[in-house]
């Protein structure tokens, strides 16, 4: 560790070096001008600046050693015969990072030159938590604007008397991103997951929910169409150079729920729907049979899925099911981040299976209950792990 010793008295210069233990590199100077030279050329980690030496004294020095960029982040301790509360209150202001009286007593000294090192050792990580806290604050702003767009729960409510949505960005904001749309006798509700999640993925999010508000009259077949345009123009424009490669696509699922018809019409991309009825066998889909995935003595639970392949660069057709429902039918969109969280220290997935049947056994709660149990769940399947991705679960009753 390297210590300059500045003082205007030799003797007292001497005394300190005597009172360093070995393992220090030290360097002197007899004057605040001959400090600030010393330091252009002799890398310090700790000044001892005395306050009263002549030319320059230790207050003007600091103030010097703090405004050069060099040297601002070196540590010092003010080194003072007098003990005034103003003189102290002056130093910490001026930017001392300690201070200690004459006659200097060993101990003491290597106490604080001991708080120093160890803050120099963690200065790196304390600057990371700095830039995070920041990060952190442009994120939360992010994540105010990014909610300002969904749905405003009380619109959604007032469609729907009986629903949940559980939403629980890994990180601040998130990639999963849904929205509600209303025509007369229809209801339009569209659930994305964009690829990873995090920043990237919240501005994917952010310029699909503007291109899908847009465009919502068009068929869903065209606005698929232009988000994949969309996709591959980023693409061409992200990865014009050789050195980097950028992915970008999406799950989603279109639901519009025909009240007049009482049918509802989906398209998805690797998003099933989930259909859950009480005392029923089967139910109609693209006017077939559709029989039960899952059933229990009151309910059974009908996997609608949807097509194999996401939104990407690749043309793709998407089919469109067709589901009769009936009053008091409960419906699920999610995306896979609920189901793909692994639980703990057994590492094994929740499963599709195992999250349809979560479904199925909390049929007997309201849906605002269903909410609490599924939201406990996973929180004590996380546990002392981490959320491996976004989690949005919708669930309506229709």
């Amino acid at each position: 560790m390297k210590i300059l010793i500045a003082d205007d008295d030799f003797i007292n210069r001497l005394y300190i070096k005597e009172l360093l233990e070995e393992g220090f590199e030290t360097e002197e100077a007899k004057d605040g001008i001959e400090t600030i030279e010393k330091l252009k050329t002799f890398d310090a980690d700790v000044v001892l600046l005395d306050i009263m030496m002549p030319n320059m004294d230790g207050f003007q020095t600091l103030e010097k050693i703090r405004k050069n960029e060099l040297t601002r982040e070196i540590s010092v301790i003010m080194v003072t015969a007098k003990v005034e509360k103003d003189d102290v209150v002056r130093a910490i202001r001026a930017g001392a990072d300690d201070y200690i009286k004459k006659p200097i007593d060993q101990i003491e000294l290597l106490a604080k030159i001991d708080i120093q090192k160890k803050y120099i050792a963690n200065k790196k990580t304390l600057a990371e938590y700095q830039v995070y806290a920041n990060i952190k604050d442009s994120m939360l702003v992010a994540e105010r604007l990014q909610k300002a767009l969904l749905p405003d729960k009380k619109f959604f409510n007032s469609i729907f008397e009986d629903n949940f949505i559980l939403n629980l960005p890994k990180d601040i904001v998130s990639g999963d991103f849904y929205n509600l749309f209303v025509k007369p006798q229809k209801r339009i509700i569209t659930l994305f997951d964009s690829v990873g999640h995090g920043v990237p993925a919240s501005m994917m999010s952010i310029i699909m929910h503007f291109t899908i508000s847009k465009n919502i009259e068009n068929k869903y077949s065209n606005i698929i169409d232009l988000i994949r345009k969309i996709i591959i123009d980023f693409q061409i424009y992200l990865n014009h150079s050789e050195d980097v490669f950028f992915e970008f696509g999406f799950d989603c699922i279109f639901c519009e729920i025909d009240q007049e018809l009482k049918q509802i019409s989906c398209i998805g991309a690797r998003r099933p729907l989930i259909l859950i009825r009480e005392n029923s066998n089967a139910i109609i889909v693209n006017n077939q049979k559709f029989m039960p995935l899952l059933s229990s003595e009151t309910h059974s639970l009908y996997n609608i899925s949807g097509d194999a392949f996401s939104i990407g660069l690749e043309t793709r057709t998407f089919n469109t099911k067709v589901i009769e429902y009936q009053k008091d039918d409960i419906i699920y969109i999610f995306t896979d981040g609920y189901h793909d969280q692994t639980c703990g220290n057994e590492n094994k997935r929740i499963s599709k299976r195992g999250f349809y049947k979560l479904l199925l056994d909390m049929q007997h709660l309201p849906l605002k209950e269903q909410k609490k149990s599924l939201y406990n769940h996973i929180k004590k399947c996380i546990g002392n792990s981490s959320q491996i991705d976004d989690i949005l679960v919708i669930g309506i009753k229709i």
